[in-house]
């Protein structure tokens, strides 16, 4: 929806609306499983634990974005989900964390063209990484699966082509 204007600074919800909510400039399904869209400056991001989805395109092209922390209850019945372009072009994007988060499905070019991307940390039960995901991301230097309760990569059944192309 607002996917080129990078000066959006507010957006502003009816409280009596029974389908959205607005947090520190992103917007969720009112129970927030589902991430919609953020704007705004946002610099550090530690996702709900309700949340299963982040929609295609959520955070593409934000320049502000650091840190994103993925803090999960271990449900083994659900599938957690980045969608496609999510975080495309963050390029201050530097750090991931998935923890406790199992059953991941991390969808084609979720984190392409983060350049300041250093590291990431799969604490967690990771199923699928789709095509391109993080292509481009030439300063990543560290990919951590780091499990101790959650499968960690043990149930990965699918990593897409060019996953890591143009990496360090």
């Amino acid at each position: 929806v607002f996917i080129e204007n990078n000066s959006l600074n507010e957006i502003k919800i009816n409280n009596e609306n029974l389908n959205l909510i607005i947090e520190n400039n992103i917007i969720y399904n009112k129970d927030k499983t589902q991430l919609l869209l953020s704007y705004g400056e946002i610099d550090e991001v530690t996702l709900p634990t309700s949340l299963y989805k982040i929609n295609d395109y959520a955070f593409y092209n934000n320049q502000n974005i650091k840190s994103i922390n993925f803090n999960r209850m271990m449900e083994y019945d659900k599938i957690y989900t980045v969608g496609s372009y999510a975080f495309y072009n963050c390029n201050n994007l530097n750090n991931i964390i998935f923890n406790n988060t199992v059953n991941l499905q991390i969808n084609s070019y979720a984190f392409k063209n983060c350049f300041g991307l250093t590291s990431i940390n799969f604490s967690s039960g990771l199923n699928s990484i789709g095509d391109y995901c993080f292509e481009n991301c030439k300063n990543l230097k560290q990919i951590s699966f780091t499990s101790t309760t959650a499968p960690g990569i043990k149930n990965l059944n699918s990593i897409g082509n060019g996953v890591f192309k143009n990496c360090s």
